[in-house]
């Protein structure tokens, strides 16, 4: 079966993945950015390592390659890369996104960063060949049958962290049931992010020997989140008196569709809660939708102040909405607030919802939740509350805006969910660390 399957994979499903990449895939500015960095990037490895060869690896001090997507996986798993480090292990990391790469900082501690190829059978050999790592941790997703194939062979042991297994997960696809039931049964140990997934995992499996390689260990990215909340930044450039005697509602990574319902919920809720202030963090500040942002606000008679304009000199003067218009601030900015709405529940999916509910704060989002466990956790916990249309987000801030106390109950419930969620990184990084040692992991 594997050997069929890897037949078509190889013969017929990446030669057109291929010609739709190099074909129409041009001309969409994001992916041809993709393939053009990654041009040349074996070569580059080769060179930075014949200058800088990778510590020797041993039973005490594994090599441990982390895979990542993009740049929001690898924020899932700071606090475990930081573990390894700690513990002598060479790391390496890979991204298969231009964002990963172009957005990590110098200072970040890895022996090598590099990207994942094409998949394509010679070039996966050459870099595993290259970096030959004891263990393979891949989190999420992003699995590669001839990555996975080529580093089983060279005896690496391979672990599926931080393993995701929702209603709409491309497993449970009939036509590519049996694509991941051998795919994954390549793995030493797949980990799931609660029971539920884990449960969904071994039905999946049934049958096959990877079904007992799998075990629910929670998921990192609570305790990055936890970690960044400590040592977040960003609220103290908001004006001293935008949150100062006002309830704050942090309206974070929102799409236009999702302002389409905000907005004027708000600019209704004002007129019996005078003191509702609005900070706004589209998830992509472009000028485009700055500006749609600001002129949909101004249509309500709701007055804006931009970030920039403040930092230029504008002095705030009670505007109710409060723009920020550039990224990687919302983690801190959650700090100032009483609610939180988290966006992409109208478009592909809600956002990280766990940020706010880590700072005890009721959580609002759209209908578009179905991917996030963590959002499904919140709403039976009675940490958060969907929103399908506008009339019932008013109905939400009567409750939370008129009843303080109920407010406080819902953040209290949304923090417990995130407080019971920590831990992963510790066993996970024990996992790792058995997986590096002589012997089966």
């Amino acid at each position: 079966m594997a050997a069929l399957i890897s037949l078509c994979y190889n013969l017929l499903l990446r030669p057109l993945g291929l010609l739709l990449l190099y074909g129409p895939g041009l001309l969409v500015v994001r992916i041809r950015r993709n393939l053009f960095a990654r041009h040349g990037d074996l070569r580059r490895l080769r060179r930075e390592l014949a200058k800088r060869p990778l510590p020797e690896s041993s039973a005490d001090r594994p090599r441990v390659w982390l895979h990542c997507a993009s740049m929001g996986e690898y924020e899932g798993i700071r606090p475990l890369a930081s573990a390894l480090k700690a513990r002598g292990c060479v790391t390496i990391l890979s991204f298969f996104s231009i964002s990963g790469m172009h957005n990590l900082k110098p200072d970040h501690g890895f022996d090598q960063v590099c990207f994942l190829p094409l998949d394509g059978w010679f070039a996966v050999r050459a870099l595993v060949r290259t970096l030959r790592p004891d263990v393979f941790v891949v989190t999420k997703h992003d699995l590669w049958w001839n990555l996975l194939r080529r580093l089983s062979r060279e005896g690496c042991a391979l672990l599926f962290i931080n393993a995701n297994y929702h209603n709409r997960a491309h497993f449970d696809r009939r036509l590519l049931r049996g694509f991941y039931r051998s795919l994954l049964g390549r793995f030493d140990g797949i980990h799931p992010v609660n029971a539920l997934a884990e449960r969904r995992f071994r039905a999946l499996l049934a049958g096959t020997p990877a079904a007992e390689r799998v075990s629910a260990l929670g998921e990192t990215r609570f305790d990055r989140v936890l970690e960044r909340m400590r040592a977040a930044s960003g609220a103290e450039m908001l004006p001293a008196q935008f949150a100062s005697g006002s309830t704050v509602l942090v309206a974070g990574s929102t799409w236009p569709r999702d302002e389409a319902v905000l907005l004027p919920a708000v600019a209704r809720a004002r007129e019996q809660y005078p003191d509702l202030r609005l900070l706004l963090v589209p998830h992509e500040p472009s000028v485009s939708h700055l500006d749609q942002s600001t002129a949909l606000c101004q249509r309500l008679g709701l007055s804006v102040l931009r970030l920039a304009e403040f930092e230029a000199g504008t002095p705030y003067t009670n505007q109710p909405v409060f723009l920020i218009d550039r990224i990687g601030l919302l983690a801190g900015l959650y700090r100032v607030g009483q609610l939180a709405w988290v966006g992409g529940g109208f478009t592909t999916g809600v956002h990280s919802v766990i940020e706010p509910a880590a700072y005890a704060i009721p959580v609002i989002f759209g209908p578009a939740h179905h991917v996030s466990q963590e959002a499904s956790r919140l709403l039976a916990a009675g940490g958060a509350f969907e929103v399908a249309e506008e009339s019932r987000l008013r109905q939400l801030f009567d409750l939370m805006l008129g009843e303080p106390s109920r407010r406080l109950h819902h953040g209290r419930a949304a923090l417990k969910v995130v407080e019971q969620s920590t831990g992963a990184t510790t066993r996970i990084l024990e996992r790792i660390l058995a997986c590096g040692k002589a012997g089966p992991c």
